[in-house]
């Protein structure tokens, strides 16, 4: 299907340029001429790899299940215009816990990743996660998105170095490149530096404020997990307004700066539960 409408995107296109063509055309030209006169000779240092380094959390640059080059705003710079469709879906889920359809289908995952990262293509066919997915998911609803928006403080879905969609669970061993961790790991110290020691943030206390009024208004029987705070409106903008161009993890945020004030332990799930010192 996908093919399909590739093909008949294509037919409707005159033989010469459009306007946005000749456009996306200068760009892609002019980026090209500028990575090769300034990145090192040989591919020692590949565009996404300086992307990923140098403008965090700005550009998607890597590879589709189909092997194809994918270049899109980041996630969090497409937010202003969110898809209709994923937008409503979210909106009939319950905003403090999990239908049971999604507790398979997370269950499906989370096995599928518990020994090593799985690829996203690999975790689509799994046929417990296709069981799942079929019950849960109309066809418009992407399972990436859903991991994102839903379990995303339990299952990161990251760009791997072959560019590969790569499922893995959180607190586990990133991605196996160590030059990457090492960056990642040196960008969250850097972030950690230039915080102040003895006070906050404005974006720090807005995002505080939020996780406690989200725990004040918990109501169910249950602690809140982690995931339950993360997908609250409130907490994820503010999540957005302070980690949008940092690669911070939002649980060492939480430990490292009002770990005084908030217990996160594992419940028997293994998810991070939340409690008010």
């Amino acid at each position: 299907p996908t093919r399909n409408m590739a093909l008949d995107f294509f037919d409707r296109l005159p033989k010469k340029l459009t306007q946005a063509e000749e456009t996306l055309r200068g760009h892609l030209r002019d980026a090209a001429r500028t990575a090769a006169n300034f990145l090192p000779p040989g591919n020692v240092v590949s565009l996404q790899e300086w992307v990923e380094c140098r403008m965090p959390g700005e550009v998607e640059l890597g590879t589709d299940d189909a092997g194809l080059v994918v270049l899109r705003p980041a996630r969090n710079a497409r937010e202003k215009e969110p898809d209709p469709a994923l937008q409503s879906f979210l909106s009939r889920l319950p905003a403090d816990q999990f239908l049971q359809e999604e507790e398979d289908l997370r269950e499906a995952i989370v096995s599928a990743c518990e020994k090593a990262p799985e690829t996203l293509a690999q975790v689509k066919r799994l046929p417990s996660v296709l069981k799942c997915t079929k019950v849960l998911l109309p066809a418009a609803i992407k399972l990436e998105d859903w991991i994102e928006r839903r379990i995303g403080a339990e299952v990161a879905v990251e760009t791997d170095a072959a560019g590969q969609r790569v499922c893995r669970l959180m607190g586990s061993e990133p991605l196996p490149r160590q030059e990457s961790r090492n960056r990642e790991k040196d960008r969250s110290e850097e972030f950690f530096r230039m915080l102040p020691k003895d006070s906050f943030l404005p974006e720090e206390e807005k995002l505080r404020m939020a996780i406690f009024d989200f725990l004040a208004g918990w109501s169910a029987q249950e602690l809140a997990t982690l995931q339950h705070c993360a997908q609250n409106p409130a907490v994820a903008e503010a999540k957005r307004g302070m980690f949008a161009s940092h690669a911070v993890n939002f649980k060492d945020w939480i430990e490292r700066r009002i770990g005084g004030e908030l217990i996160l332990r594992p419940d028997p799930a293994g998810r991070g539960e939340l409690e008010i010192h």
